[in-house]
């Protein structure tokens, strides 16, 4: 075996620039598949991050809800919501239990610029009631109620500011608002609005612009944030939420932790759906499922076809020389093994460095990330950051180095078939 392995090293190293190509390629391909891996990884991870901001690890509804969800029905709501709560933080693996609602309001605002001050001199009778008053200015918008000290770690509407503050109590009568919501209204953080909403009548009330958020995303920037006390005054919902949110070890755990639920006996009658059953949840993952795959099949075919053309040089250059080894004894798998063996002296190679270049890639943009842009973002269906980090795992590397080293090997089986079939007279008339 050992003067197969010299006779292969002797067949590389004749022919360094050949060979430095072909490991080249592997180096690249395997790098490539490293990166990318990590990427999509890293852009998965918080695209279902965000995502599970909006429903935890396990979502609780009516059992109606779902069918009439587009139209944020009040009437299939999860009354009791205080006993429930108190109820599931006893099964195991239940961090925290949070309740929502999730409703449509209307806010108003007052454009104090319209106003003509009484120094204008301008008799009251020809003013209009815009001039006297302020212009009204109304936008109807999607709005969430929930607990601010209870998804200050959740929603972390903290880090999206763009002005003002987080919520400072409770209970307080206060708003946060999308930044295009805000932009619309013509209002900013301090400013106050009115909130007017319809459930069993027309209710409003009025609260302090605290806050305004920009997530990116034109959808999430069309939201207004209100304390659950508020909302459930403002439609007369007793003890009673749209959505009651689970959230337990991690989002891995998560169909465990509906199957703990449902096992309970606490949830019956309720609609109990893990984070990855819900929405777009699954044509998240089936996505970038496909993405990894397109990817692996263009790097593979790129590594595949440059090793595939090397060694089948190989074989034809050599293929009198083979013919002679096979007429002085060589066995036939003797030369099978030699051509497997040079390609894999170039995929072993080729991983390593592969790996090494990398793994510096992925771990610098893993520190520094990658500028999707906001025109991309605005777009998305979740909140997305502008900068999404790469995530590098042991996974990612084992998979691109064991990639790498089946498409040397099986790059190069075709021709080592075909060089180990040679018949020696034939190939010796080769010239």
């Amino acid at each position: 075996m050992s003067m197969l392995t010299r006779y292969a090293w002797r067949n590389i190293s004749r022919h360094k620039g050949r060979s430095a190509l072909t490991t080249f390629a592997v180096v690249i391909s395997v790098a490539l598949l490293l990166v990318g891996h990590a990427v999509i990884a890293g852009l998965k991870q918080h695209v279902v991050g965000e995502f599970a901001k909006q429903t935890g690890d396990v979502r609780l509804r009516h059992a109606e809800y779902e069918r009439e969800a587009r139209f944020d029905p009040l009437e299939y709501t999860i009354t009791g919501f205080e006993a429930l709560a108190a109820d599931l933080a006893g099964v195991p693996g239940v961090r925290a239990v949070l309740g929502r609602v999730q409703f449509r309001v209307m806010v108003q605002s007052t454009d104090e610029s319209t106003i003509v001050p009484e120094s204008a001199g301008i008799p009251e009778d020809e003013l209009t009631d815009e001039q006297i008053f302020g212009r009204k200015v109304v936008e109807f918008a999607p709005a969430i109620g929930l607990v601010p000290s209870a998804e200050r770690e959740v929603l972390r509407l903290q880090d999206r500011l763009v002005a003002g503050t987080d919520f400072t109590a409770d209970d307080a009568p206060e708003i946060i608002l999308g930044s295009d919501l805000a932009r619309r209204l013509g209002v900013k953080a301090g400013d106050e609005v009115q909130i007017v909403s319809y459930r069993k009548g027309v209710a409003d009330a009025g609260a302090k612009v605290v806050g305004i958020v920009d997530f990116g995303n034109r959808f999430a920037n069309r939201l207004a944030h209100v304390p659950l006390g508020v909302t459930r005054r403002l439609l007369d919902l007793p003890d009673a939420v749209t959505d009651v949110l689970i959230t337990g070890p991690g989002l891995d755990d998560a169909a465990d932790l509906k199957a703990r639920l449902i096992a309970s006996g606490r949830v019956d009658g309720l609609e109990v759906k893990a984070w990855s059953e819900i929405g777009m949840a699954r044509l998240v993952s089936a996505i970038f499922g496909v993405v990894l795959t397109i990817l692996l099949f263009f790097i593979v075919a790129v590594a595949g076809v440059n090793l595939l053309n090397t060694m089948m040089m190989t074989v034809l250059e050599r293929q009198k020389e083979i013919g002679v080894l096979l007429a002085l004894g060589m066995k036939r798998g003797a030369v099978l093994r030699v051509f497997v063996f040079e390609a894999l002296t170039f995929g072993l190679i080729g991983c390593l460095l592969g790996a090494a270049l990398g793994s510096f890639a992925a771990h610098f943009l893993a520190e520094h990330g990658i500028q999707l842009g906001e025109g991309t973002t605005r777009k998305m269906f979740v909140p997305v950051s502008n900068t999404v980090h790469a995530v590098p795992t042991w996974g990612g590397l084992l998979f691109a180095v064991g990639v790498g080293l089946a498409v040397s090997v099986l790059g190069a089986l075709g021709p080592a078939i075909r060089a180990s079939r040679v018949q020696p007279i034939e190939a010796m008339r080769t010239k």
